[in-house]
């Protein structure tokens, strides 16, 4: 990919060369009120090229920035989320532990081990 992007731009110098060589021809340029008598075709047109490159550049610059702030909302976001579920979780914990404390006093032995969870076996 890298190849083919220098190849592009290689490509595209060798075309406005070859353009300001070829159009020599002087041009009268008018903005609002000011003038210019006699510039080069050839560098009105690399002047508006570079303005196209430069105003393409910014549009990619405010694109990063507001990408950078989403995902930096996004982060702050699941940050929040990842307490409250880490909070919910020992919550819920901390019952579990109650609730098994509770059974244990009520039945006078060892709380049952919940499924999926075995306990070590104490017979020889």
């Amino acid at each position: 990919m890298r190849y083919l992007i220098i190849v592009l731009i290689l490509l595209v110098s060798v075309v406005m060369v070859v353009f300001g060589v070829q159009n020599t021809q002087k041009v009268e340029l008018t903005f609002l009120s000011y003038g210019a008598k006699d510039v080069s075709l050839a560098l009105v047109v690399v002047l508006a090229a570079l303005g196209g490159v430069i105003l393409s550049g910014l549009i990619t610059v405010w694109n990063s920035i507001q990408s950078g702030l989403r995902e930096r909302s996004i982060r702050r976001r699941l940050e929040r989320e990842n307490r409250d579920l880490a909070q919910r979780l020992s919550i819920i914990e901390r019952e579990n532990q109650t609730l098994r404390a509770a059974l244990q006093t009520k039945t006078g032995g060892p709380a049952s081990a919940p499924a999926g969870e075995s306990r070590p076996s104490t017979r020889l």
